[in-house]
């Protein structure tokens, strides 16, 4: 399984509705497999030392506690729980997006 840290920020309202219509039923269905910081934090500044955010929402996805690949878009709940679920051991974006 894999796990997703979600960067967001709380003044953005798109941000806001994709948590809200995406991400907040995921974590219902798998509360151990995702992150949401919304704000400015210290795991918010770990990402953004290793790969600058330059954009909001950021989905980071990790695999055996590394990142894996991270991502700038707002893909549907079914492309989340695939990644989320995915269990080989190399996963890319354009595997779920293709």
């Amino acid at each position: 399984m894999r796990h997703l840290v979600y960067l967001g920020n709380a003044n953005c309202q798109p941000c806001r509705d994709y948590k809200e219509r995406v991400i907040d039923p995921l974590i219902e269905s798998y509360p151990d497999a995702i992150e949401v910081h919304a704000r400015y934090d210290a795991r918010f500044a770990q990402a953004n030392a290793l790969i600058p955010v330059t954009k909001v929402p950021t989905i980071i996805v990790e695999h055996n506690g590394k990142e894996e690949f991270r991502f700038s878009a707002m893909i549907d709940e079914e492309q989340l729980e695939a990644i989320i679920t995915h269990e080989g051991e190399v996963l890319t974006l354009e595997d779920v997006i293709a």
